[in-house]
């Protein structure tokens, strides 16, 4: 039996995956260090599988409520008006993380309650990659063992 967790993120791994290649895992803290890490996959997407509240659901199985955070790397817009990016790649950077929601809001499965969009961050220009994370909620189901 596939334990719910493994469920959940393979799930939306599989689905971001139809929009385009991109390198996805599961959030480990790998843009932590970016100078030991080097060089860094971009596109780049991670899976961050928060805190688990669980309570009991039934005699036999308990429910968990959980917030999943997706990280979308993508690669750095110029930081300077000389040769910076066109209005198109601009509006392309603010439609990646709606195409990840138009994938995986709503999904759902054996193990688990659809996915809600809960929060979208502030985009962070970072240190050659741009960051926007989007938060979902989501109910987790799983049996007690025999």
């Amino acid at each position: 039996m596939q334990h719910p967790k493994i469920a959940l993120y393979t799930q939306i791994r599989d689905k971001i995956k139809e929009l385009a290649p991109a390198w996805i895992d599961l959030q480990k803290g790998q843009f932590l260090n970016q100078k030991e890490n080097y060089p860094i996959p971009l596109p780049a997407v991670l899976i961050k599988l928060g805190r688990i509240r669980w309570e009991e659901f039934s005699k036999k199985n308990q429910r968990g409520e959980l917030t999943i955070t997706i990280s979308q790397y993508l690669a750095s817009a110029t930081d300077t008006f000389a040769d910076s990016e066109s209005e198109s790649t601009s509006l392309q950077i603010l439609q990646s993380s709606d195409d990840v929601y138009e994938k995986i809001n709503g999904l759902s499965g054996d193990f688990f309650s659809p996915l809600e969009r809960l929060t979208d961050s502030d985009i962070d220009y970072g240190n050659g990659f741009i960051l926007i994370e989007t938060e979902y909620k989501v109910s987790i189901f799983q049996d007690y063992p025999n």
